[in-house]
């Protein structure tokens, strides 16, 4: 059985990723994402956890592929984005980092979304590098 990968010049590479990741788990399933969700709702199971142990156990799915799976179905449950969910978004379709960057923080918001520079190295002169390694 061979996997697929989703490319679509449109998609983020987040997006690429959620893509290719649910229709690998619709080749090694033979379930669509919309049977997999009926079979969910069939055991009447509540908490995320016993979800995702539910597919692991059943459907043999490994824990990546059955939280995914897990995360978009309760965020359907409760009309929420379900790719945000997959991707860590709160089920109600919030932004998580909200709360985190609001009131006096909030200024650093930016930072966050821009990511982290590469560290400075910075050169130190000859004399100070013999002067800790001492060559002859």
């Amino acid at each position: 059985m061979g996997l697929l990968v989703v490319f679509d010049s449109d998609m983020s590479s987040t997006e690429k990723a959620l893509q290719t990741q649910l229709a690998n788990i619709e080749t090694r399933t033979g379930k669509t994402l919309k049977q997999l969700f009926a079979v969910l709702k069939k055991t009447k199971l509540e908490k995320h956890g016993e979800m995702v142990k539910f597919l692991k156990s059943e459907l043999s799915m490994g824990h990546g592929d059955a939280n995914t799976v897990v995360a978009m179905y309760r965020a359907e449950q409760t009309g929420a984005g379900a790719a945000s969910a997959a991707r860590g978004g709160h089920s109600d379709g919030s932004d998580p980092l909200a709360a985190i960057y609001a009131g006096k923080k909030e200024e650093l918001r930016p930072l966050h979304d821009a990511g982290f520079p590469e560290p400075v190295t910075p050169s130190l002169p000859s004399r100070t590098l013999n002067h800790l390694h001492p060559i002859g």
